[in-house]
């Protein structure tokens, strides 16, 4: 109902007899008023003033000061929210009433007003005309789309692989499944397509990622050789059919590989490394000789870490081993000779005065550093940095070379009565160990004489590698002759000694008592003292000649023996005199042994330790001799012929030469490269015959002549 203004009226209630004024404040009617029964009176002007008391007037002892604002329980619509928020999304207007005074409005009732939006319903609930478009959960907009795929990283887009679209959810908590997308499946091999989508096809690639190797049914070049061989020399490839599952081919028909050489087809590449005429294992890379009407021999042979090969001896007359003539200024002289591992002459040079001298032996070092021993009679020998005086009769010597053959020192080895050194060996840490033997009461350097204890005794002198200052000497021996003593060293500077034993001698650790003439094998500490000592012999003779250690300190010893030896497990019998290789753990303890034979002599002289700890011998043999289970038996020409011989790490034959002559060869040292070259030399009658050619044949000038031989691994 309209109102013009509020103002103060009056009406009076009638209840039975009573009257009651009321005074009430309300909104009077632009025209007319109404009673109680709602009928209109008068002109909605007040009947009466504000006072106390009277008919119309504020009623009975009232006060009449309120105003109505309303009229008593009316009802109306109301809403509280924002302007335009009413009757948008969830937002609505709801009811209010007219205090039954008519003096205030109350709450609007079960109206909805804005609310912060959340997307845990489907519904607008800040009234913006918007569905969860943000708030709590809301992750999308209902009806959104956007790409998908959910297969691995890096497939995307490889066909057929491909993504799809996804919906938001209507209440815009997320997205629905993705429709459409191309996931990776299972590679097939017997297609060209991409089923995996890893970018690689079967067809002309083969998708090695999925497994397939080939399409199934077709036909596929094929080699198992190494890959550097393939149609090279006799090799060629084959050709394989593929499996049905495409992860496999089949036997390779046809493919020829590599194999050993022929040494009897030099014009055909069997090991097919792209080399005709290859040298077979034994065969010879180069050899050299010289000599004259008198007699020289090459008594030891070294290696350096670059493959050269140097050569030490005694020499009579005038011989050239390649860098022009030498001449000895006396009966016998020293020589040194060096060689490039193609068998190019780098260096010789020779030692000595007008008596007898001569190198019994020769230890090199990685660098080149050459230290060499022997013995000689004359008055002095000069090795490049003065004269070194001989003591009385034949005195031991030894010195050291730089690797261009000058001296870096040298030092005689003896005093009075008889001394010769017979071996040399360089320790890792660089001392040399000396030993050989002596008559007489030597000082060797240390200010204190060894006494001979009768005939000849051994002696081991230790050395400094920089000056040749002696550290120690050690001499040993009884009322007998001691002579043959050959020394190695072991990765711990332990110097070990094959000696032909004779009497009865005690190296530390209780006398060795020889049956006859036998053989024993001693290791030493660097400060001399005992760690073990061995014999093998009986009633007949034995003689170690070489001795060895290999890479994990085993020691080999080669040699001869009569009668019957036991190195180990069982005895072993002689026909005459048989050569031996004998290899000792470390502790001492018998590891393996071979023996080589046949009806006459044959000698074992010395011995080395090539790659892998494969073992090489080198001596001589009357008659036949047979290496042993895997070897051919062979019988010489002439009586005394050289052979060489190596073993595997486990004791089994690789291979053998025999050195054909029309007179007698003795080889007296070996040495092995770190290729596994095997350096040979020694000394020959009439002619020698390494093989491969003129080149290799060789004629002595008389007497017995120096030769040299690196053979292949």
């Amino acid at each position: 109902m309209p109102r013009a203004s509020l103002q103060d009226i009056g009406f009076s209630l009638r209840f039975g007899g009573l009257v009651l004024g009321v005074t009430a404040l309300v909104a009077a009617p632009a025209s007319c008023g109404l009673d109680v029964e709602g009928e209109q009176f008068g002109t909605g002007e007040p009947s009466g003033s504000t006072g106390t008391g009277g008919a119309g007037g504020g009623g009975a002892g009232g006060s009449g000061g309120g105003q109505a604002v309303c009229m008593p329980d009316e009802v109306r619509p109301c809403y509280t929210g924002p302007a335009g928020t009413k009757d948008i999304g969830a937002c609505k207007g709801g009811l209010e009433t007219c205090a039954p005074d008519g003096s205030a409005w109350s709450a609007c009732e079960n109206e909805v007003v804005p609310a912060s939006e959340t997307c845990g319903t489907p519904v607008d609930d800040d009234c913006d005309g918007s569905v969860n478009e943000e708030g709590e959960g809301c992750m999308c907009t209902p009806g959104e789309s956007q790409p998908c795929y959910s297969g691995p990283d890096g497939t995307q887009n490889n066909p057929p692989c491909m993504a799809g679209t996804q919906m938001c959810d209507g209440d815009g908590v997320g997205f629905g499944a993705c429709m459409g997308e191309v996931k990776p499946g299972i590679e097939n091999c017997a297609t060209a397509d991409d089923e995996d989508c890893d970018a690689v096809e079967n067809g002309g690639n083969v998708d090695l990622d999925s497994g397939c190797v080939c399409i199934p049914g077709t036909m596929k070049s094929c080699y198992s050789g190494s890959g550097a061989t393939e149609n090279v020399g006799i090799c060629k490839s084959g050709m394989a059919t593929c499996n049905a599952d495409g992860k496999g081919l089949g036997a390779c028909l046809g493919e020829v590989l590599p194999k050993d050489e022929d040494c009897a087809t030099k014009d055909v590449d069997e090991n097919c490394d792209g080399q005709k005429g290859e040298l077979c294992p034994g065969e010879t890379q180069w050899s050299k000789r010289g000599g004259n009407a008198s007699n020289q021999e090459a008594n030891g042979v070294g290696v350096d870490g670059a493959g050269n090969v140097i050569i030490v001896g005694g020499f009579e007359g005038t011989i050239d081993l390649g860098g022009g003539t030498l001449t000895s200024a006396g009966s016998k002289d020293v020589f040194v000779a060096k060689f490039n591992s193609a068998g190019v002459h780098q260096w010789s040079k020779r030692y000595g005065g007008s008596g007898n001298d001569y190198a019994s032996s020769v230890a090199v070092t990685a660098a080149g550093e050459i230290v060499l021993a022997g013995a000689f009679d004359s008055a002095t020998i000069d090795f490049g940095g003065g004269a070194v005086m001989n003591q009385g009769s034949l005195d031991g010597f030894a010195a050291k070379l730089d690797a261009q053959g000058n001296q870096v020192w040298s030092k005689v080895l003896g005093a009075g009565a008889g001394q010769q050194a017979t071996s040399v060996a360089v320790a890792p840490a660089g001392d040399v160990y000396v030993c050989g033997g002596y008559q007489g009461t030597p000082d060797f350097g240390t200010g204190t004489n060894l006494t001979n204890a009768g005939g000849q005794d051994y002696f081991l002198v230790k050395l400094l590698g920089a000056t040749g200052a002696t550290t120690w000497a050690k001499g040993f021996g009884d009322g007998a002759t001691q002579s043959n003593c050959y020394v190695a060293a072991d990765s711990g500077n332990n110097p070990i000694l094959a000696l032909k034993l004779e009497g009865s001698v005690n190296f530390g650790g209780g006398a060795l008592v020889a049956q006859g003439v036998d053989i024993a094998v001693v290791k030493l500490n660097p400060n001399n003292g005992h760690i073990w000592s061995k014999r093998y012999g009986d009633g007949s003779f034995q003689e170690a000649k070489g001795v060895a250690v290999d890479s994990m300190d085993r020691v080999l010893v080669t040699g001869s023996f009569q009668g019957t030896v036991n190195f180990g497990p069982a005895d072993v019998t002689a026909a005459g005199y048989d050569a031996f290789v004998l290899r000792l753990s470390q502790a001492g303890a018998h590891d393996t042994n071979k023996v080589f034979g046949g009806m006459q002599d044959q000698y074992g002289v010395d011995v080395a330790v090539g790659p892998n700890n494969s073992i090489v011998v080198v001596g001589k043999f009357d008659n036949a001799i047979d290496f042993g289970p895997g070897s051919v038996p062979v019988s010489n020409v002439s009586s005394e012929e050289g052979y060489v011989v190596k073993y595997d790490s486990a004791g089994a034959y690789v291979w053998s030469r025999t050195l054909t002559s029309n007179g007698a060869q003795m080889p007296l040292g070996v040495a092995t490269t770190s290729a596994g070259s095997v350096a040979v030399a020694g000394s020959f009658t009439t002619s020698i015959d390494f093989g491969g050619g003129a080149a290799n044949q060789h004629n002595s000038d008389g007497g017995t002549d120096i030769f040299v031989a690196l053979l292949q691994n």
